[in-house]
C-alpha cells in the first residue's frame, strides 16, 4: 500500500514538471492548467495514503 502510494505521488511530480515546464503550447481543446491541477490532486490524494505510515495502532 505505501510502496503504490510512493510510486503513483513520484509519478504526479514527474507529470507536473512536465506539464509545468516542458509543454508550453496548450493542447488542441485543453489548456495545460488542467492536466497539471490532475496531477496535483493526485499527489494530494495519494500523499495521505503515504500518510498512513503514521497511525499508531492500539
Amino acid at each position: 500500500m505505501i510502496t503504490n502510494g510512493l510510486i503513483v505521488t513520484g509519478t504526479g511530480f514527474v507529470c507536473y514538471a512536465v506539464f509545468g515546464g516542458l509543454v508550453v503550447e496548450p493542447i488542441p481543446g485543453l489548456p495545460i492548467q488542467l492536466f497539471r491541477a490532475g496531477c496535483a490532486l493526485t499527489i494530494a490524494v495519494y500523499s495521505f495514503t503515504i500518510l498512513e505510515i503514521l497511525k499508531v495502532s492500539n
